[in-house]
């Protein structure tokens, strides 16, 4: 389930943390260990820039937020079946 799609709706852009620069090197994984400085490695991603309240169906979503929704899904290795887009029970799209 990815909750809250709509309350990016107006980020011009989307970064996610794919890794991060520590002082032994980069690392995929989260150092919660690592001493000293931590610099996080960022994918970035267009945002939407488009109100998400009219989507009932994942065809009904814009090109950026696909590409976001598959990256997750590919990062993760879990797909994406629950898609929230507003606040009321029938702005939930269901893949």
């Amino acid at each position: 389930i990815m909750m809250k799609a709509d309350v990016m709706n107006d980020f011009d852009t989307i970064r996610v943390a794919v890794a991060y620069d520590t002082p032994a090197g980069r690392t995929e994984e989260f150092p919660f260990e690592a001493g000293g400085e931590l610099r996080p490695v960022y994918r970035e991603f267009p945002g939407w820039k488009c109100d998400l309240g009219h989507a009932r169906c994942y065809d009904d979503f814009p090109a950026e937020l696909r590409a976001y929704v598959e990256f997750i899904e590919q990062q993760t290795g879990v797909p994406v079946r629950i898609i929230s887009v507003g606040p009321d029970r029938g702005q939930t799209v269901v893949r």
